[in-house]
């Protein structure tokens, strides 16, 4: 990946062919990957505001990630911020546009490492 530049908010990174193929298979893995919710409470406590409230957070997370998906799949696909160029790609982003490209790879890394019982 190489930095072309960078003005007033703005990012042009260039990926070649093999690295823009694995950055979707990277990206595209997320939805092979399941994860793990996070538990509130120790298995002996019952409370039953705890559990409706680990409800309301699993119902959030899953919410969170199906939003991700589809702001990945429609930026990774916006003809204006991906193009074509030579053997490989042009990204052109704003940082948030970027910052959603890692929070995606963030979640297939944690995905991924979940998956293997987390080491």
């Amino acid at each position: 990946m190489k930095f072309i530049s960078h003005e007033e908010g703005r990012y042009v990174l260039r990926l070649d062919k093999r690295e823009h193929d694995a950055l979707m298979a990277v990206l595209g893995l997320r939805a092979h990957l399941t994860r793990k919710n996070p538990s509130l409470m120790a298995d002996t406590i019952v409370d039953p505001k705890l559990k409706e409230a680990e409800s309301d957070l699993h119902a959030a997370l899953e919410e969170n990630r199906k939003e991700l998906s589809t702001a990945l799949t429609s930026l990774m696909e916006d003809p204006e911020k991906v193009s074509n160029q030579g053997r490989g790609k042009l990204l052109k982003m704003e940082a948030s546009d970027l910052d959603l490209v890692l929070r995606g790879l963030n979640d297939a890394r944690i995905a991924a490492w979940e998956s293997l019982g987390s080491p």
